[in-house]
C-alpha cells in the first residue's frame, strides 16, 4: 500500500476533486445543472397544474426559453415540486447535497457488499479516474442518473441478501 506521505496526499487529491467538482457546480448556476432546471421547473409547473411535459409550459414558468423537456414519470413531481417551492439557488444546493450523499451512501454499498476485502486508497483513485468523467457530467449536468445507479446498486444488495422482492421493487423504481 501507500505510505503515510502517499496516503496523505491521495486523501489530498481526492478531497480536492471533490471540492472543486462542488464548487465548480454551485459557483455557476446558471451554466450547471441543466437537467435539474428543467425537473425544478417542472416541479413549478406542476404546481401551478400547468402541464410539465408541454415545453412551453417550462418555458414561461421559466421565464426563459428551457431547453430540455421533463422525461421522467409523473411519480417523480411531488418530489420536484417539492424543490419547486424553493428558490432556484436554494433548490440546487439541496439537490446537490443530495446527490453528494447518495454518491457517498453508493460508495458504502459497493464496500459492503461488493468489495470484500478492505480496499484501499488505490480503489478510491481507481473511482475518481475511472469515473471522474461519469461522476462530473452527473454533477454538473443535475442528471438523476446518480439516484438511479444508487437504487439499483440497492437492489443489488438486496438481491446477495435473498430479498428478491426488494430487489425487484427497486429495480423497478
Amino acid at each position: 500500500g501507500l505510505g503515510g506521505w502517499g496516503r496523505t496526499a491521495a486523501w489530498i487529491l481526492l478531497a480536492l476533486y471533490a471540492l472543486a467538482l462542488l464548487y465548480g457546480v454551485l459557483a455557476n448556476p446558471d451554466r450547471m445543472q441543466w437537467d435539474f432546471q428543467t425537473y425544478y421547473y417542472a416541479g413549478r409547473a406542476f404546481d401551478r397544474g400547468l402541464d410539465p411535459y408541454d415545453m412551453q409550459a417550462l418555458s414561461q414558468v421559466a421565464g426563459r426559453e428551457i431547453g430540455f423537456p421533463f422525461a421522467y414519470s409523473p411519480v417523480s413531481l411531488p418530489i420536484f415540486r417539492l424543490l419547486g417551492r424553493l428558490d432556484l439557488r436554494a433548490a440546487s444546493a439541496l439537490y446537490l447535497a443530495l446527490k453528494v450523499a447518495a454518491l457517498v451512501l453508493l460508495l458504502v454499498i459497493w464496500r459492503r457488499w461488493f468489495v470484500r476485502d478492505r480496499p484501499d486508497l488505490f480503489f478510491y483513485l481507481f473511482l475518481v479516474f475511472g469515473f471522474g468523467g461519469a461522476i462530473y457530467a452527473d454533477f454538473s449536468s443535475g442528471n438523476i442518473s446518480l439516484f438511479e445507479q444508487l437504487a439499483l446498486w440497492l437492489g443489488f444488495a438486496a438481491l446477495m441478501r435473498r430479498r428478491a422482492l426488494v430487489f425487484s421493487l427497486l429495480v423497478v423504481v
